[in-house]
């Protein structure tokens, strides 16, 4: 049975003076005070005990860390600061900051709860941790225990209360409480003044958040960023109750913020911990996290000192994010801080105000309108609007600006042995080629018409224009890309029409693709400085710095790393027009702009990437090599990195080198994974099979997420790689889920997880045309698979792609391990094609709709064969639809025999596709219905296509209506028809 606080208070309070005063816990030495108070809420029976324990000391390290303890100047030789992971001290808790005398408060904050068996789905709240830490290093743990046994919950402004009532008497901060306003004052207008400015810091805080009562509601005051929330459009103003007169209050600044969104991409908080050296805690043997009620219950010292050390971690991290950035508070997310460094940065060496950055370096200007917001009263807001120079120029960008190559070329088996190469810091160094646009100068006309490689004669300029284009024929990687309207990805096809950049125009003329400008271009004149090289040099010695203090993987290292990576997607954001669930508003809303998006920069960033990627495939290609896929800024073939660094990739090394030489130089390719073969699945699908050396091998799950059990596996890729060979249709996984900040909102989620169930598809997506379909095998540890494995071709125009996803939907949920499937499909995307332009559909399989469309041209006389004579001794439907049945792989009935008489039916014939089996059936079709098929000579008819559904004629007089107006009769005997005139029957 869970304890109350009658029950808790007297166990734990001794547990926890017995166990610190015996220093028996090695991690928390150094307790100098230890105050326990009762907490009664204004609701009778109810309240929570408070934990405050003081002077912990948060120096502690784990073994191995490289982070060693700060001899502060006013210590006296001992120990009271600790480093940072840069060589400062922190201190999270100032009692002022600059000019401004408001106190200001860093607050890590967690929750431990347990599942309410009670109350499936809930949560039952077993205590709240607070954390702070004062000059000197030491720390404040300070834990609040809700009556568990009744699942109460209170409010976050009440807990805070108390919080900051423990920490004003022990003298550590002083507030200033004014009376409550009346309604009358609030009425007037009148304001409490503010007397604290709070900072909350968790870890994956929605959990936290939404662990106080109301907590849902309070998501509303928030913002959501990713799958947690924060403070990003204005912070809250809460009112702190005094402790022991409600009616006094004192005004507080709230902001939140989320330590996961200042963390590299999967760190959890114990990856943080063991970095900064406060190593989580351990549980003890019998005890898991399933069972956090039990350990409050049996070693509540044990929980108090667990619990308190989440929040101490988050809050810790956090800080060492502000100050490896010299950040005067702590960002939202590693990419603001990305956004905010470079801007910053500009803004130093230019002597820029942040206005003048936007005007100079973005091309807009700020404008200010007044807004009503009723009442009579209005605000000024302000707006940034392209400068008049750049009106044409940053539209065009905006439409050239799409993001990474993602394709497949190989789907199957396939021998290596496989190198997996990435460009080094593809974006930092793409960025970095950049240089910073003068809009003060009018921009260079390109006027409409075919483009020649004089007309752009470097990679790196601000040309952005819309083209036609086509490839030659032998070209294996066409570099241009086209947006596919339905959302499934960028098509690189051989011919069309799209938004280019400069990086992929310069590539494609190189090519030896014929391009025409459609319309006159404007060319952005550039300065001859690098504002985003020099940024990008300051941030890369930052990484240096940390990886020889910490090592290369190491936590520090990987947050720089994702700083660097995340400044092309801070001058992109908006452009693509994102949309995500805000809970502020309860709404789905674009995302705004951060405060270097800038189309032009973007644009350029990405088509530099995708050029350099596309110039090295193409040139690998021609030189033999096979490429299996490539994803953004890699790509998987077999050429080693050594062949790769060599490629002149039709002159773009030498940028790439010399934006690596600037940056600190290196190697412009790294090897990321190495495999004897490869099972290729679809884009961002595939796994490696045969180890080479050390490399891991490459895997890609195209959003399959396999369990724990085998993601920790060794062999985990071959396993997968097994599994893709067995599937017999989609494949389904389950996994744990949090809810979702919507969920949270819509739905009163309560942070407990949900099994969700996804099924995926691990078919080829058609990006490209399979050619040279064979059947492969593999051996997988002592088992051996065989399937279906081929090249890919680029398809002609992106409307061919199109046609080829329409063919495939009928075969949706079947799994392709056969030759025959690839023909099937491959009939399937001819007849699609076909019957669009005919108006007409294709039903069940491709083969069986050809062997139909067979039987319906014989019986109609638009194909001869001759072997078909109806009139002969001894004729049988049946014979001909076996013979026809035979041909096409598929079983005829004697019904489809009789429908293909049918006169509605004869109109309608679907033979694309089916030229060799027509072949090898000796059957010939007249011109006027697809041309001559064979050296026959055909028989020469009027005929079109149907273009409108109507009622046709009775079968009788076997007469079908065409859209020219004219009626065709059958001429018996005959396999020609006549044009007669006729009126028509239905609409004349």
């Amino acid at each position: 049975m869970s304890l109350g606080i009658e029950g808790l208070e007297g166990p734990l309070l001794d547990s926890l003076q017995v166990y610190f005063l015996e220093g028996r816990h090695l991690e928390w030495r150094g307790v100098e005070r230890l105050v326990i108070s009762s907490r009664r809420h204004r609701t009778p029976g109810s309240g929570a005990l408070c934990v405050l324990l003081y002077g912990v000391d948060s120096r502690e390290r784990s073994k191995g860390s490289r982070t060693a303890p700060l001899q502060d100047a006013d210590s006296n030789g001992e120990n009271d600061g600790v480093i940072s992971p840069f060589g400062c001290p922190y201190v999270l808790m100032t009692p002022a900051r600059g000019d401004d005398p408001m106190p200001t408060l860093t607050v890590g904050l967690d929750a431990e709860w347990t599942a309410d068996a009670r109350h499936p789905g809930r949560r039952r709240v077993l205590s709240w941790q607070f954390s702070v830490v004062v000059s000197g290093g030491r720390s404040l743990e300070w834990l609040c225990f809700p009556p568990s046994d009744r699942g109460t919950r209170f409010k976050r402004e009440t807990v805070l209360s108390w919080f900051l009532a423990d920490f004003e008497a022990a003298g550590l901060i002083s507030l200033s409480y004014k009376p409550r306003l009346t309604l009358e004052e609030r009425a007037s207008g009148k304001r409490q003044p503010v007397a604290l400015r709070v900072t909350l810091v968790g870890f994956y805080g929605v959990v936290d958040i939404t662990s106080f009562y109301g907590g849902a509601r309070r998501l509303r005051k928030l913002d959501s960023v990713r799958r947690t929330v924060a403070s990003v459009e204005r912070p809250e103003s809460v009112h702190i109750s005094h402790a022991d007169r409600h009616d006094w209050v004192a005004r507080a600044t709230l902001i939140t913020r989320d330590a996961q969104l200042l963390a590299p991409a999967g760190s959890n908080l114990d990856a943080l911990g063991k970095a900064l050296g406060l190593r989580k805690l351990d549980l003890p043997e019998g005890y898991g996290k399933d069972a956090m009620d039990r350990l409050l219950r049996e070693r509540p010292d044990v929980f108090a000192l667990y619990a308190a050390r989440d929040a101490s971690v988050a809050l810790a991290w956090a800080e060492r994010v502000r100050e490896t950035l010299g950040l005067d508070s702590i960002p939202v997310t590693l990419g603001g801080c990305a956004a905010t460094y470079i801007r910053d940065h500009v803004c130093r060496t230019r002597g820029w105000t942040p206005e003048q950055f936007d005007l100079e370096w973005r091309g807009l200007e700020t404008k200010r309108e007044r807004v009503d917001v009723g009442g009579g009263k209005f605000k000024s807001e302000k707006k940034l609007e392209p400068r008049p120079e750049a009106v044409t120029a940053l539209p065009a960008a905006a439409q050239a600006y799409y993001g990474g190559r993602n394709e497949c070329f190989l789907v199957g088996i396939h021998d290596g042995p496989w190198i997996d190469l990435d460009i080094s810091s593809a974006y930092p160094s793409a960025m970095a080629l950049i240089p910073d646009p003068d809009f003060t100068v009018p921009p260079r006309v390109l006027a409409a018409g075919e483009l020649r490689p004089s007309d752009v004669p470097m990679p790196v300029s601000y040309l952005f224009g819309y083209v036609e284009f086509a490839f030659p024929e032998l070209v294996m990687f066409p570099c241009l890309p086209c947006k596919d309207a339905l959302g499934r990805g960028l098509i690189f096809p051989k011919r069309g029409k799209t938004w280019a950049s400069a990086p992929e125009l310069y590539l494609a003329l190189r090519m030896g693709a014929r391009v025409t400008l459609l319309q006159p271009a404007q060319i952005i004149a550039s300065r001859d400085t690098f504002g985003l090289r020099e940024a990008y040099e300051s941030l890369v010695g930052m990484r240096k710095e940390a990886q020889r203090v910490f090592g290369k993987k190491s936590v520090q290292d990987l947050v720089l790393k994702d700083i660097n990576n995340s400044g092309y997607g801070k001058t992109a954001q908006g452009l693509a027009d994102k949309r995500n669930y805000s809970t502020r508003h309860d709404a789905v809303r674009s995302q705004g702009p951060s405060v270097i998006t800038s189309a032009p920069q973007a644009a350029l960033t990405t088509s530099l990437v995708r050029a350099f990627a596309s110039a090295a495939m193409e040139e690998l290609h021609a030189r033999g090599h096979r490429v299996a896929s490539v994803t953004t800024d890699g790509f998987l073939s077999t050429a080693t990195a050594a062949e790769v660094e060599v490629l002149p990739c039709y002159g773009l090394t030498p940028y790439f080198r010399h934006a690596r030489a600037a940056l600190g130089g290196g190697a412009i390719w790294e090897v990321k994974h190495a495999a004897q073969k490869l099972v290729m699945l679809t884009t961002r699908g595939g796994y490696g099979v045969g180890a080479i050396g050390n490399q891991p091998l490459p895997h890609a799950g195209a959003g399959f997420k396999a369990s724990r059990e085998i993601r920790q596996r060794d062999d985990y890729p071959e396993i997968m790689a097994a599994m893709y060979l067995e599937r017999d249709g989609r494949l389904e996984c389950t996994y744990n889920a949090l809810p979702s900040p919507k969920e949270y909102v819509r739905a009163n989620a309560d942070g407990t997880s949900k099994a969700v169930r996804k099924s995926v598809s691990w078919e080829y997506d058609l990006k490209r045309r399979p050619v040279d379909a064979r059947m492969k095998e593999i051996a997988i540890q002592g088992r051996i698979y065989e399937h279906v494995s081929y090249s890919t071709a680029p398809w002609e125009s992106a409307e061919a792609f199109d046609a080829a996803r329409r063919a495939a939907e009928p075969m949706r949920g079947r799994a392709i391990t056969t030759v025959d499937q690839i023909e099937e499909l491959d009939r399937r995307r001819h007849l699609v094609s076909a019957n669009a332009a005919a108006g007409t559909r294709t039903r069940g399989s491709a083969a069986r709709t050809l062997a139909r469309s067979v039987l319906r041209g014989l019986r109609s006389g638009r194909l001869i064969a001759d072997w078909y004579c109806p009139k002969a001794v001894g004729f049988r439907g049946r014979d001909v639809c076996d013979r026809v049945g035979s041909a096409f792989r598929v079983e005829l009935s004697i019904d489809d025999w009789k429908n293909a008489g049918r006169g509605v039916r004869n109109a309608r014939l679907a033979l694309s596709g089916a030229e060799q089996v027509l072949e090898r059936l000796r059957v010939r079709r007249v011109i006027g219905f697809g041309g001559v098929l064979t050296d026959c000579e055909p028989v020469r008819v009027i005929a079109a296509p149907r273009t409108a559904r109507h009622r046709e004629p009775s079968r009788r007089r076997a007469r079908a209506v065409t859209a020219l107006g004219t009626t065709h009769s059958r001429v018996p005997g005959h396999g020609s028809e006549e044009p007669t005139p006729a009126a028509h029957r239905n609409g004349g």
